[in-house]
C-alpha cells in the first residue's frame, strides 16, 4: 500500500512536535497507510530522547537526530532525502513541528486534488489561532504578529494551477489586506 509520508523538524520544540504528531495520528487515512519522519536538528534540550521515547512503540515513526544545526533548509532536505526514494510513497508532507492538522479529511482532499489534477506541488492555506488573520498561501508579512503559539493548515488551492494573472490580483488582495492598498517594492 502506498504511503503519505509527514516530515516534520524538531528543533527544542517537543511539545509542539508531540501535538503535530497526535494530529497527524487522528485523520483520515484515505486508502493510504500514514509515515512520520522526525529530523531532530541538533536540539540539545533532550526533546529528542523525549519524543522517541514516547513514541517508542510507534512503528510508523522514525527519529534521525543531526549532529549539528545545520539550518532550517538543509535538514529538511536531509529528512526529504530519506524519504523520496522509497519504493512505496505517495506523497510527501513537509511541515513544521507547530502546525496542528485539524481538517480531518486532508488526506482525502489532497488524494482527490491530484486525482484531478495531477499536481507536483500543493501549497495550503494557514490560519493563527490566536489572530483571526489568513496567512496567504504560506505569505507571512511583518505587520502579522508572530506570536502564533498554533498554527492550521488547511487545503486551499494548487499553487500550479494559479495562472500569472490569478497571482498577481492574489498579490494585490495581500498587500490592501496587510498595507492599506499601498504597493509592496
Amino acid at each position: 500500500m502506498d504511503k503519505i509520508y509527514f516530515l516534520i523538524l524538531n528543533f527544542r520544540t517537543r511539545k509542539e512536535t508531540q501535538n503535530c504528531i497526535n494530529s497527524i495520528e487522528k485523520l483520515e487515512k484515505a486508502g493510504y497507510e500514514s509515515r512520520i519522519v522526525v529530523i531532530d536538528n541538533a536540539s540539545g534540550d533532550g526533546s529528542y530522547e523525549y519524543l522517541k521515547n514516547v513514541y517508542k512503540e510507534n512503528s510508523c515513526i522514525e527519529f534521525y537526530k543531526m549532529d549539528d544545526n545545520v539550518g532550517f533548509s538543509k535538514a529538511n532536505n536531509y529528512g526529504y532525502s530519506l524519504i523520496r526514494n522509497k519504493k512505496d510513497v505517495a506523497f510527501i508532507i513537509v511541515c513544521n513541528s507547530d502546525i496542528e492538522f485539524c481538517q480531518k479529511d486532508i488526506l482525502v482532499r489532497i488524494s482527490k486534488e491530484y486525482e484531478r489534477s495531477r499536481f507536483y506541488i500543493l501549497g495550503p492555506c494557514i490560519f493563527c489561532e490566536s489572530e483571526i488573520k489568513k496567512y496567504y498561501h504560506g505569505y507571512q508579512s511583518p505587520a502579522f504578529s508572530y506570536e502564533c503559539k498554533k498554527w492550521y493548515v488547511c487545503l486551499h488551492r494548487l499553487l500550479l494551477d494559479i495562472r500569472q494573472k490569478e497571482i498577481e490580483n492574489i498579490s494585490l488582495t495581500i498587500q490592501e489586506k496587510l498595507y492599506g492598498g499601498g504597493r509592496i517594492v
